[in-house]
C-alpha cells in the first residue's frame, strides 16, 4: 500500500492520498487513527480499508484510476 500524503483532521481522523495517477487524476479519503496505524504496521490494503471500493483501494497498491487500468490492462470480463 503506498499513501502519497497524509494530513490530520483531527484527533483520530486523517486525509490520505493515493499516488497520483499516469492521467493526473488524484484520489484522497478518510480514514481513522486505527486504519493509519494498521497502514504503518504493514497492513494489507483489503484489511486497512475493508470498505474501500477494490477499484479504490487500487489507487493504493498501483496508483492507477479505473480508466488508465482498463487501457493499460483491459476491461474486465463479467
Amino acid at each position: 500500500m503506498k499513501i502519497q500524503q497524509i494530513e490530520k483532521i483531527d484527533e483520530g481522523r486523517y486525509t490520505i492520498w493515493s499516488p497520483t495517477c499516469e492521467c493526473g487524476s488524484e484520489f484522497s479519503l478518510e480514514i481513522s487513527g486505527e486504519q493509519l496505524f494498521s497502514f504503518h504496521q504493514g497492513g494489507l490494503v483489503h484489511n486497512v480499508l475493508p470498505t474501500t471500493s477494490p477499484e479504490d483501494r487500487e489507487r493504493f497498491l498501483s496508483g492507477l484510476c479505473s480508466t488508465c487500468w482498463a487501457d493499460l490492462f483491459g476491461a474486465e470480463e463479467e
